[in-house]
This record gives structure tokens, C-alpha cells and sequence, in this order.
């Protein structure tokens, strides 16, 4: 299992694309690299370097299951979530994209949690 961490700096005042994530998610869909990817939020520097001081906590923004979960968890109960999904991919074997937020709110780690909690397996439920 690979995973990937990776960073986007913007200028103060700049907005991310936020709208393109599902356009990546669908081309890590259709080159059947996808498992999950979560993509998060957090002020910082344009340069994505570290400031020496706390910048505050990253706060979500989507989250995708590759075609191997929704299979797990069926695409039904997937698509049957408390965020709506987007369905990507090769239609034999799709991903699906949700997106949570614009990564500027913390209550939307409430948001995911419920996704989780709806997307967990059953009989692997947690409280």
C-alpha cells in the first residue's frame, strides 16, 4: 500500500479550485490507482513551507472511495450517503467523490464523520 501526501500553496486572497478535485479524483479513478483520498484544508504559507507557529487545524474538503470500497460497501448503500456523491471512473468500476466542504468550516468534521460512520462496513460500527 502506497500513500501520498501532497501539498498546493496559494496566495493570500487566492481561492483554491476546490471544483477540479473531482476531475483528479476521476482521473486516479480511471488509471485504477484509487483507493481513498481525503483532501483537507489549512492556512499556510504560498510557498507551502512551515511557519514557526501554530496556523490552526486542517479542515476537510472531500473525500473518495476508490472502485475496491465501493464494492466493499456497495454502491447502493455509497450513493445512499449523507453527503452526495459523485460517481467517476470506468463504469464497471467506479469511485465515488464527496464532497464535505470548502475546508473553511470546522464543523464539517462532523460532516465526515457521519460519511465515515455511514460508509464503515457492517458490522464494524463504532460509536
Amino acid at each position: 500500500k502506497e500513500s501520498v501526501s501532497f501539498a498546493v500553496g496559494y496566495a493570500e486572497g487566492e481561492e483554491p479550485a476546490l471544483d477540479r478535485l473531482a476531475e483528479l479524483v476521476e482521473h486516479f479513478a480511471d488509471q485504477q490507482i484509487l483507493q481513498t483520498m481525503t483532501v483537507h484544508r489549512l492556512a499556510g504559507r504560498d510557498d507551502v513551507t512551515y511557519a514557526p507557529h501554530w496556523s490552526g487545524v486542517p479542515v476537510p474538503v472531500g473525500m473518495a472511495v476508490g472502485a475496491e470500497g465501493v464494492a466493499q460497501i456497495g454502491r447502493e448503500r455509497a450513493l445512499a450517503a449523507p453527503v452526495p456523491g459523485k460517481v467517476v471512473g470506468p463504469v464497471k468500476a467506479p469511485a465515488v467523490w464527496y464532497r464535505v466542504g470548502d475546508g473553511v468550516d470546522a464543523e464539517d468534521w462532523r460532516v465526515l464523520d457521519g460519511l465515515l460512520k455511514h460508509l464503515r462496513p457492517q458490522g464494524l460500527a463504532r460509536d
